[in-house]
């Protein structure tokens, strides 16, 4: 064999240059690419921490949403209850004698004045016996005459209110 020439030195170590030269690009290309999984993984991470959280603002916006919409099914059920309490109120009030006494006292204001009493069937019993009447379905007793007109209605009103107007309609008498 024979010795190599220093032309072929020179190319071997260019090519050894070469080589190093590409094992250093190798190596800082393997470490980019570890930085750029590490960088991928942190923002996997980043991003499945936002979903996370947009699940969880969610999942708590429907919580609310739901505790709300039970808030207002309680809130009505309440109105019912009340309603209802306040129907049977007046319903109790429209049976009694003072309820009777009101009725008698309001049609004595229209002294000798000629006038009609509509009644709501349900509270007849509160009329005089005898007591003429026209039957509504208003849910009222409204006794009226050419110049006035008095309206006990236990939607509107309460029997402390109906004596207010009875002092007011006989005092204006």
């Amino acid at each position: 064999m024979s010795q190599p020439n220093l032309q072929e030195i020179k190319d071997i170590s260019i090519l050894l240059d070469q080589i190093e030269e590409y094992k250093h690009l190798i190596d800082s290309a393997n470490i980019q690419l570890q930085n750029t999984k590490e960088y991928y993984k942190s923002l996997e991470s980043v991003e499945k921490s936002k979903i996370y959280n947009d699940l969880k603002q969610k999942s708590n916006l429907i919580q609310l949403n739901n505790d709300i919409q039970e808030y207002r099914k309680q809130e009505m059920n309440q109105k019912i209850s009340i309603i209802s309490d306040l129907n049977n109120y007046f319903d109790d009030f429209f049976e009694s004698d003072e309820a009777k006494t009101i009725i008698v006292d309001v049609i004595k204001t229209f002294k000798d004045e000629p006038y009609e009493v509509y009644c709501d069937s349900k509270y007849q019993s509160i009329l005089s016996p005898g007591q003429n009447y026209k039957k509504t379905t208003e849910g009222n007793i409204r006794i009226c005459s050419e110049t006035k007109e008095y309206t006990l209605d236990p939607k509107y009103l309460n029997p402390l209110v109906f004596e207010q107007l009875l002092i007011s309609a006989a005092s204006e008498n």
